[in-house]
């Protein structure tokens, strides 16, 4: 089937045009960096503080290496760290970075009215594709608000496709386009794993606009992208413990959960998207519906995964990118002049309006839905990780521990050799992480916390489990054998133990057993006054190298980990949720020294050991 004309013919490329788009571009590229101005909620996290810590170490000589001086492959997605810390070389600045991380994302706004424009000359709807693309909660979670490449990785992917677009559907191929679209590929490539996506997303682009295939072969080629899209991602990323059926369901939980903060405006957002996608599938054949559809495919593809493997949903920010062009191709047709049948003509003008309020309530719903994620993070000194408790921790290690060894927990600790100048030599305890159970309700421990993320890695020795917690599908855990393995291998002169109870690698549970180990002394303390009180932060003292096991230790359970193993716990196993957790913080600050007891700790345990095999049988065990 022949491609569907353009709705109106290709205007001449006039200098009072080129200034018309001109002016285009730099509106919405204005509107993008409004968007960040406006809604100026950020935060770095562990990822984030690793990426910094790289650039940092490239910046001071010292190679492509993390903070414990692993040294990392060129190839290994090195753009982002080294973006980030670029302007460093003429100032070391985190706010200069935080703009390094959006500038992707603030350029997704023209390029989504560039070719909406392009395809359809219609200036209402490039600008309506161009607010969508930017105004929209994706970008705050996928690098907006975070240090996280995955808002860079969509916005090369969606140049590279946009790039790849125009150059074929012009009267002859462009080759400035070409170059563009090779580029942007690159850069996706060198940014993250799942930048290699834009090479199959171009190549189908072009394939099904140059091959005029029909309607319903193109439609089952992007249905198809969704589970290939799935499928490619679990070949470079691995496999995960959930079936693709099952990650589907789970998905738009997540995705309401994340993105949308629970807000209630998910399910204007998902009706609308489910009756803009209907109304663009039989208009595959178009280019700008095609693009749309192809980034939606591929976005819910990266969706799925993330829900299959536990991770965040800012891997999905091709979603939201492809409705942004199907609102644009929305409202034009929509608001298009074109002849109709005598028979019909106030129906299709009726539809058309439908179709183009439909299109801008996806808009407001988008932007409303950004607003309320950022607004939901604030104030960004309580919840981020430059509140000042982080900066006075780093400053203690810089005043206490310059030049030697101290172990500490996941969070935090990139940041607080960022913040010390690398003054101090920082290195994780072992912390694990294991996947939903199996068959046989066992949990097997096969990850490890990294620097840049969770790595391959089962514990040398198991035992009891001192914390345990769990985030998304994983569960985390810090093995006593394990901690004290490393005391006596590494031999830190202190442990930093930083978390709040809530994530996979958290260690705020730790605290009650450095507390009463004689082979921890307690130097450091968060006080109250510094950010939230389940927020925790402390350093103690390595006081005997050869440190012993302490009887009769507890396991301390997150909430969420508490309620998926059920009750069957020993009778000294303790629940340390947020008001727990708060209370034991309360009760460590009214003591000058250590607890010299765990009967000093406040007691959680919501109910009696159930009979039969023990949660602690199961974690030893699995």
């Amino acid at each position: 089937m022949p491609p569907t004309e353009p709705i109106e013919p290709t205007a001449d490329h006039s200098s009072s045009d080129r200034r018309l788009v001109a002016l285009l571009l730099v509106v919405l590229t204005a509107a993008g960096v409004l968007w960040f101005v406006v809604l100026g909620a950020w935060w770095l996290n562990s990822d984030g503080s690793a990426y910094l810590s790289v650039g940092y170490n490239v910046i001071h000589g010292d190679g492509y290496r993390l903070i414990d001086g692993t040294p990392l492959h060129w190839w290994d997605r090195p753009v982002y760290p080294l973006a980030l810390t670029a302007p460093w070389l003429v100032h070391e600045s985190l706010a200069a970075s935080i703009w390094v991380s959006r500038l992707p994302l603030v350029l997704l706004a023209p390029l989504g009215g560039l070719l909406t424009l392009r395809l359809t000359r219609s200036w209402t709807a490039a600008v309506a594709a161009g607010v969508a693309a930017v105004a929209q909660p994706w970008t705050l979670v996928s690098g907006g608000s975070y240090f996280v490449p995955d808002g860079w990785v969509c916005a090369t992917t969606v140049m590279a496709l946009v790039a790849a677009v125009l150059a074929t559907t012009g009267p002859r191929t462009s080759r400035p386009w070409v170059v563009v679209a090779c580029l942007a590929t690159v850069v996706s490539i060198l940014t993250k794993e799942t930048g290699a996506l834009a090479i199959p997303l171009c190549v189908a682009a072009v394939v099904l606009i140059r091959t005029h295939l029909p309607r319903w072969v193109s439609g089952l080629l992007v249905v198809a992208t969704v589970p290939a899209t799935y499928y490619a991602t679990v070949l470079t990323a691995g496999a995960t413990g959930t079936s693709f059926l099952d990650a589907a369901v789970a998905a738009p939980d997540r995705v309401q959960h994340q993105a949308f903060v629970d807000s209630p405006l998910f399910i204007a957002f998902a009706a609308l998207t489910v009756v803009i996608i209907l109304w663009s599938a039989p208009r595959v054949d178009r280019p700008l519906e095609l693009t749309g559809l192809l980034l939606c495919a591929s976005g819910s593809g990266l969706a799925i995964y993330s829900a299959s493997a536990g991770l965040a949903t800012r891997n999905a920010a091709l979603l939201p990118s492809g409705i942004a062009f199907l609102v644009g191709a929305l409202v034009a047709r929509g608001l298009a002049r074109r002849p109709s049948p005598a028979r019909a003509p106030r129906l299709r003008r009726a539809a058309g309006a439908v179709g183009v309020v439909a299109a801008l309530a996806m808009v407001v719903t988008t932007a409303a839905s950004g607003a309320v994620s950022a607004g939901s993070r604030r104030p960004a000194d309580q919840q981020g990780w430059q509140i000042q408790a982080s900066h006075d921790v780093a400053d203690w290690l810089s005043e206490h521990a310059e030049g030697r060894t101290v172990g500490c927990t996941l969070q935090y600790c990139s940041f607080y050799w960022l913040a010390s100048h690398a003054k101090v030599d920082l290195e994780l305890i072992p912390q694990y992480a294991a996947p939903p159970g199996s068959s046989d309700n066992r949990l097997y421990w096969s990850e490890r916390s990294g620097f840049r993320g969770r790595t391959h890695g089962a514990p040398g020795c198991k035992g009891r489990a001192l914390v345990m917690t769990r985030s998304d599908e994983r569960f985390g855990s810090i093995f006593e054998c394990d901690l004290l393995n490393f005391v006596r291998t590494r031999h830190p002169a202190y442990i930093v133990a930083t978390g709040w109870a809530t994530l996979t690698f958290d260690a705020g549970g730790l605290i009650p057993y450095l507390e009463v180990s004689p082979a921890f002394r307690r130097v450091y303390l968060q006080q109250p006054a510094h950010g939230n009180w389940w927020q925790a932060m402390a350093v103690y003292e390595v006081v005997d190298d050869d440190p012993q096991r302490v009887p009769d230790a507890p396991t301390f359970y997150s909430d969420t980990a508490w309620q998926t193993l059920g009750g069957a716990l020993t009778p000294r196993d303790r629940l340390l949720d947020r008001t727990c957790f708060v209370r034991m913080m309360r009760q460590i600050l009214r003591s000058s020294s250590d607890l010299s007891s765990w009967s000093d700790l406040p007691a959680c345990a919501r109910e009696a050991p159930a009979p039969g095999t023990t949660v602690r049988d199961r974690v030893a065990s699995g």
